[in-house]
C-alpha cells in the first residue's frame, strides 16, 4: 500500500502460482485497504467479478482492460505529442452504465508492431502447414489422418489465432 506521495506504507507477500483473478479480495483485506482506496491492477487480475467487488466496496480503481473490442475512433481522438517521436492518439469515453471513464489510445508504432507480429505468426503457420504437406511425400513420416489433424491442431494453437482464418481439408488417396 502506498501513501499519496507513492511511498510504501504497508506491504505483504502473498502466495505465488495462484490464479490472480481470485486473489484481489484477500489482498485488500490483508493490506487493510479501506473504502475509497485507489486500487491499481494489471490485466491478469482485472475480471468483471473483481471490478464488481471493487465498486461494491467503494474502492476507486485504475486497470488495463481485458476487452477485445475497443470504442476507439481515430477521427475523434486527440493527438498528444511525445518526446520519443510520433504522436499518440487518445480518446476519453464515459461509460454511463458502469460509471467508468475509459481512456483508449493508439500509436503508429504499436500498430506497426501488431502488424509485424500478425505477419510473423501467419508466416510460421504457413511454414508449418508446408512442412506437414512436404512430409506426405517423404518416406518414414507420419501420414495417418488422425495424427495429421493432431499436428494441424497443435500448429493452430501455436499460431495465436492466425489459423482461424484458414479452412484446411485432408483428402486421403487410395
Amino acid at each position: 500500500m502506498l501513501d499519496g506521495s507513492g511511498f510504501v506504507r504497508r506491504s505483504r507477500v502473498f502466495a505465488g502460482n495462484v490464479v490472480e483473478g481470485q486473489t484481489l479480495e484477500a489482498m485488500l483485506r490483508g493490506l487493510g485497504a479501506g473504502s475509497g482506496a485507489l486500487v491499481v491492477m494489471d490485466r491478469g487480475i482485472t475480471t468483471e467479478t473483481n471490478l464488481s467487488g471493487l465498486r461494491a466496496g467503494g474502492y476507486r480503481y485504475r486497470v488495463v482492460s481485458r476487452e477485445r473490442r475497443h470504442g476507439f475512433e481515430l477521427s475523434t481522438a486527440q493527438a498528444i505529442e511525445t518526446a520519443g517521436g510520433p504522436p499518440v492518439h487518445l480518446s476519453r469515453v464515459l461509460d454511463e452504465a458502469q460509471g467508468e471513464v475509459r481512456l483508449y489510445g493508439s500509436s503508429g508504432g504499436r500498430a506497426q508492431k501488431e502488424e509485424a507480429m500478425a505477419r510473423r505468426f501467419a508466416e510460421r503457420f504457413e511454414a508449418g502447414l508446408q512442412t506437414i504437406a512436404d512430409g506426405l511425400n517423404r518416406p518414414r513420416t507420419q501420414k495417418a489422418i488422425p495424427k495429421l489433424w493432431e499436428r494441424i491442431g497443435r500448429l493452430k494453437q501455436q499460431s495465436h489465432g492466425v489459423g482461424q482464418h484458414d479452412r484446411i481439408t485432408l483428402t486421403p488417396d487410395a
